[in-house]
């Protein structure tokens, strides 16, 4: 649940994501972890929603071994504010909560190589 409300802005980035997202190991048995997560969506903010889920993938796939199963779901979403700042009322704010609780959105993929 969203415990506080922020203006959102326009060209705002929301990255909505699953532990399967930072938790994968390297051979080293370090985690993928949010500092790398949070690079990656610097480094690509000139993408298009869809290509920086796509390139967030190919850097999980690249960051596990070959031989290592993915055992936890990788679910992420996306959103970019592209609306008028003024028409995204709290109303909106919380049908996505709620839309957001009933529902699970996958990237299409097993993360497997």
């Amino acid at each position: 649940m969203l415990s506080s409300y922020t203006q959102p802005l326009l060209g705002d980035r929301f990255l909505l994501y699953t532990d399967g997202v930072t938790e994968p190991e390297n051979e080293a048995g370090e985690q993928f972890g949010n500092n790398r997560l949070e690079q990656l969506m610097r480094d690509n903010r000139s993408r298009t929603v869809s290509e920086l889920s796509q390139r967030l993938m190919a850097e999980i796939r690249a960051w596990k071994p070959l031989a290592m199963t993915q055992h936890d779901d990788i679910t992420l979403i996306a959103i970019d504010m592209l609306g008028s700042p003024a028409r995204t009322t709290s109303s909106a704010w919380q049908a996505l909560e709620r839309t957001l609780q009933k529902q699970c959105f996958q990237i299409p993929t097993d993360c497997e190589r």
